[in-house]
């Protein structure tokens, strides 16, 4: 039987078995340390599904909760001897990370609604010792494209603290659903959470739909049911209102604050519908921002900014007048100027503005506003930090082992942009003694080297490796700067085939021939953006 000491998720910092065991009973007392009652509520709320009554005693032996300010942000330290078992942490989220290893080590049955009849709560004896690496460690759940009732939410909730993850991103709008009830504006949760179908093909020019409507939001109720949820269990929400792009759902309520006829997207991709930019769209998007917070009191709220087309600004007469009463002398500086007045109103709320890449290239950041999110405790950027999703070394935005570097391309005068290289990401951590790299990847004489397999088309051969292996190649540009620890220049972007004669077209059966390349947009988009 394996040590269960040596397979805790995430892995430890310090972690050995001892000899011995210990049994939670019915008998058994939850004791807490002067300071430490809110830490033991904590305890008592997470070990609820164990059906003990962990009644409340001053001292003894038993369950023991301790705070010890000091440590590491969230650190904690795990005992369990024959005695009892003691849980301390630095912060009270220091403990529940020490519940969540303590139900770990417990049988199976501890992560059932109910125990089976006849089950022990024993607890082989040892050690723990852990803080986080990172102070943000989120997932995603993309409820606009594909929506979730909210006993899963809390569901995922459970699993995140479970993984000692504490950020739930929440996407909740987009161009193929808005998912937020608005009592102001209810035609937003009426017509924009429902499409009539959903894409069932990988290409999104075939048309193809599944013919199954979709659709669901949650109430500003339900919202605050979920947040208070997660804060019990140490995770904080960051609501995601994706604007002035993505915007298919908003502008098929309320065309009024858009240019052209939109619907309820049943595809994938980026779309033309974007807001119109002006004083009207602002009064009516803080009012929606305003009851959004009123729900959710976390400190984040993340308003998009990512993959925004703005020729139809260029051409709107309207948004014309107003670009001329600023001053301004094209629409990316108007798509600043409408990310930071969102970005103001919410600061004036005590909220922090996320954004995505493109947000903060094109200038959605004011000096005076709070920081947008630091990734890592590294020294302070001149005026803001950006969410961003991690860089893959592919995209020649590798640094050496535990580098960390701020990066100036493409940002305006003054400002920095954090970069978060990819071999310190929660989620890729790879364990001591590989290359630090991500898992299945190995830097091999300048270049990254995966084990061979089906679907490595392209990829060359390495005659000089072990026999059965295939590389990838790297750029030099990459190469050089991940060896010298250095800046270094992406190279320019390949150009795209013209469609070969023989592949398959779109609509033609998978056997027809051989998939085209991603087709180009002609359209304009934020410097630096990301495009699916």
């Amino acid at each position: 039987m394996p040590d269960p000491y040596q397979t805790l998720v995430p892995r430890p910092r310090a972690a050995r078995s001892l000899p011995g065991t210990f049994e939670l009973t019915a008998d058994t007392p939850l004791i807490a340390a002067p300071g430490a009652e809110p830490a033991a509520e904590a305890v008592r709320l997470l070990l609820a599904p164990l059906r003990l009554p962990l009644r409340p005693a001053s001292s003894g032996t038993g369950l023991t909760v301790r705070l010890l300010p000091g440590g590491d942000d969230e650190s904690y330290q795990l005992t369990v001897t024959e005695d009892g078992v003691e849980l301390s942490g630095s912060t009270v989220d220091g403990v529940r990370h020490a519940v969540q290893t303590l139900r770990q080590l417990l049988p199976a049955a501890a992560f059932r609604s109910v125990a089976l009849p006849g089950t022990r709560w024993i607890v082989p004896c040892g050690e723990v010792r852990d803080a986080p690496e990172l102070s943000w460690r989120a997932g995603m759940i993309d409820v606009s494209r594909h929506f979730l009732p909210k006993h899963e939410l809390l569901r995922y909730v459970d699993l995140f603290a479970l993984h000692k993850l504490n950020r739930l991103h929440l996407h909740l709008t987009d161009d193929q659903g808005w998912r937020i009830e608005s009592r102001r504006y209810p035609r937003l949760h009426e017509v924009g959470s429902h499409r009539p179908a959903t894409q069932a093909w990988y290409e999104r020019n075939v048309g193809v739909t599944d013919g199954t409507p979709h659709g669901g939001y949650y109430t500003l109720d339900d919202l605050s049911e979920i947040a208070g949820y997660a804060a019990e269990r140490g995770v904080t929400v960051v609501p995601e209102i994706d604007l002035p792009g993505h915007a298919a759902a908003l502008l098929a309520a309320y065309p009024e604050y858009g240019i052209g006829k939109h619907s309820v997207a049943t595809g994938w991709g980026i779309s033309t519908a974007v807001v119109k930019p002006v004083p009207a769209t602002i009064r009516f998007l803080t009012d929606v921002l305003g009851e959004l917070t009123d729900a959710l009191p976390g400190p984040y709220v993340h308003i998009g900014g990512d993959e925004c087309m703005l020729r139809d600004w260029a051409t709107d007469p309207e948004v014309a007048v107003y670009l001329k009463e600023l001053d301004y002398d094209n629409p990316v500086q108007l798509f600043g100027h409408f990310l930071r007045q969102l970005a103001g109103y919410l600061a004036g709320r005590g909220r922090r503005t996320v954004v995505w890449d493109e947000g903060f290239v094109g200038g959605g950041v004011l000096a005076g506003l709070p920081r947008l999110l630091r990734l890592r405790p590294v020294r302070p950027a001149r005026r803001a930090d950006v969410h961003r999703w991690p860089d893959h070394p592919g995209r020649c935005r590798r640094v050496r082992a535990g580098a960390r570097r701020l990066d100036r391309r493409g940002a305006g005068p003054g400002h920095r942009r954090a970069v978060q290289p990819v071999d310190r990401i929660h989620s890729e951590r790879p364990a001591p003694g590989l290359h630090d790299v991500p898992p299945g990847l190995r830097l091999r004489r300048g270049r990254l080297d995966r084990p061979a397999g089906r679907g490595h088309r392209g990829a060359a051969r390495d005659a000089s490796g072990p026999a059965g292996r295939r590389r990838c190649r790297v750029p030099a540009a990459f190469r050089a700067a991940a060896l010298a620890g250095g800046r270094h220049r992406r190279p320019a972007p390949r150009a795209r085939q013209p469609h070969r004669p023989g592949a398959r077209a779109p609509g033609e059966p998978v056997g027809a021939g051989r998939r085209t390349a991603k087709p180009s947009f002609d359209v304009t988009t934020i410097p630096g953006g990301k495009r699916e």
